[in-house]
């Protein structure tokens, strides 16, 4: 969806581990995806995305956490539609699909996720079944688990909700304000 947002409005959100895209730290999107198993050797993948694309996307009290397509272009009018992010969404899902296929391009995919994760490098407190965690996100392991340093140990988070405990300025995405 990152890609998505880029080719239709010019700017790229950054990934807020594990599916939120963020653009100054406030919520531009939400994308959950489920596995299914529907049958012997019949895996599907259910994917659901929400992108926040006009001014009036989301409520007034959650100006402070959530950012639109149009709030991030300000005044310049640009509108991108949802017929043409979702076209650009799904031409982007097959071409990564596609490079799944060969080790390069799973190399090459978890490259860019690692590059556009805003989470890197950032104190977070981590909300996992067995109770809080708090370090700096360090990596993502082969998995796509957050790695998160605890005074020196590391830890693998595959489900949690993270928040970022201080901004970190050198991770912000292109073309975004402030």
């Amino acid at each position: 969806m990152s890609d998505a947002v880029e080719l239709t409005a010019g700017f790229r959100p950054l990934l807020k581990w594990p599916n939120d895209l963020v653009v100054d730290d406030r919520k531009l999107a939400g994308v959950l995806a489920e596995s299914l198993l529907t049958g012997p050797g019949s895996p599907a993948l259910v994917v659901g995305v929400g992108c926040n694309l006009t001014r009036d996307a989301f409520p007034p009290e959650l100006a402070e956490r959530a950012t639109s397509v149009a709030h991030v272009f300000g005044g310049s009018g640009r509108a991108v539609s949802a017929d043409d992010l979702l076209v650009a969404f799904l031409e982007v899902l097959h071409t990564h699909h596609t490079a799944l296929e060969t080790p390069s391009g799973r190399a090459e995919l978890r490259r860019l996720e690692r590059e556009r994760t805003a989470t890197l490098g950032r104190i977070v407190s981590v909300e996992t079944a067995e109770g809080e965690l708090r370090g700096k996100a360090v990596d993502l392991d082969p998995d796509g688990a957050l790695v998160v340093d605890v005074d020196g140990r590391r830890r693998s988070v595959h489900v949690g909700d993270v928040v970022h405990l201080r901004p970190d300025e050198s991770r912000r995405p292109s073309g975004s304000s402030g």
